[in-house]
């Protein structure tokens, strides 16, 4: 991994960002998968950061990309692997954003990819607990009528 005298030519392209799924139940293992292509004709030591941000544009989380400093030789793919694990509750949709710096000048290369977070099963949980308190609220109002009503009938 030397350079020589010459031309170089340090070209590097991001063929594919995306998540592994489009839809989550949680964020305990989104996993995104980063394919960048060396289109250059010298070695290239892309370093750069993931940012996860919610559908009102806050950033909720960062990942770093390449920490092991990986080189992607020229004319050929390398993946990079990431995983965000967020233990918290999170719904919406959410963007992720990588952002690669590469080469000397310093050259930047990003993309982006979308995913939802549905935790339809705490949402399942949520509407019973809420549908039961209705329904508790109707027939306790119900029953308070009737006893005002009952006591308003007993005075006259």
């Amino acid at each position: 991994m030397v350079r020589v005298a010459g031309t170089a030519k340090e070209s590097a392209v991001i063929k594919s960002f995306t998540s592994d799924k489009q839809s989550y139940d949680s964020a305990s293992a989104v996993k995104f998968s980063t394919t960048l292509t060396n289109n250059g004709n010298v070695h290239v030591q892309p370093k750069g950061v993931i940012t996860i941000k919610n559908i009102f544009g806050g950033q909720v989380a960062t990942a770093d990309v390449n920490q092991l400093s990986a080189n992607i030789l020229p004319g050929s793919d390398r993946i990079f692997n990431n995983v965000w694990k967020d233990p918290g509750f999170k719904l919406g949709y959410y963007t992720a954003t990588i952002t690669l710096n590469y080469g000397n000048p310093a050259q930047t290369i990003t993309s982006s990819t979308g995913f939802w977070i549905i935790p339809w099963m705490t949402l399942l949980v949520l509407g019973v607990l809420l549908i039961l308190l209705i329904v508790a609220l109707y027939f306790a109002i119900k029953k308070y009528n009737a006893w005002i009503i009952s006591k308003a009938t007993k005075k006259s």
